[in-house]
């Protein structure tokens, strides 16, 4: 009996080790191309130069304020509100990648070993999947990878809804 005892107590702190390590990833790693989650726009800009596009909005759905979009190219698209990064995407393997080295183009096997568990997972019939992994301090900022038949073909960072 207290073998049994002693076991059950085991997996559940092996249990409750495991959910943890789906909860989160650093903030630091909330980073793509080397563009940090709030970084501020003359940052992006000096590491990048003016986008090759750009527009403003005040009425966006998702973010109050002055809401910046800018493009460098057709596969990068960085989302400022009142000058602080909240959003960006590479939907091309462009260079840009994870602090833990995750880039479009990329297996997406490599993931569980990159960041563990994700926090949400989803997988439909059509081979399209995406990993969400939040970071430790809030359960809406992330890194969001989808993927097709196994390889990344998005990776979004950012606040999420």
């Amino acid at each position: 009996m207290k073998k049994l005892i002693s076991s059950m107590a085991f997996l559940m702190t092996l249990l409750v080790a495991t959910i943890c390590s789906a909860e989160s990833v650093s903030d630091s790693e909330v980073s793509l191309g080397g563009i940090p989650y709030q970084a501020s726009s003359d940052y992006v800009q000096s590491i990048y130069g003016r986008p090759s596009s750009s527009s403003t909005t005040y009425d966006h759905p998702l973010f109050p304020g002055r809401v910046t979009t800018w493009k460098y190219g057709s596969s990068s698209i960085i989302i400022f509100v009142n000058g602080s990064v909240v959003h960006v995407s590479a939907t091309a393997n462009n260079g840009f990648a994870t602090p833990a080295g995750a880039y479009v183009g990329m297996k997406a096997s490599v993931l569980q070993s990159l960041y563990g568990t994700p926090t949400h997972q989803e997988q439909n019939k059509n081979g399209r999947s995406y990993a969400f992994y939040r970071t430790e301090s809030s359960e809406y900022v992330g890194i969001r990878f989808d993927c097709k038949n196994g390889i990344i073909t998005d990776i979004n960072i950012g606040a999420f809804d």
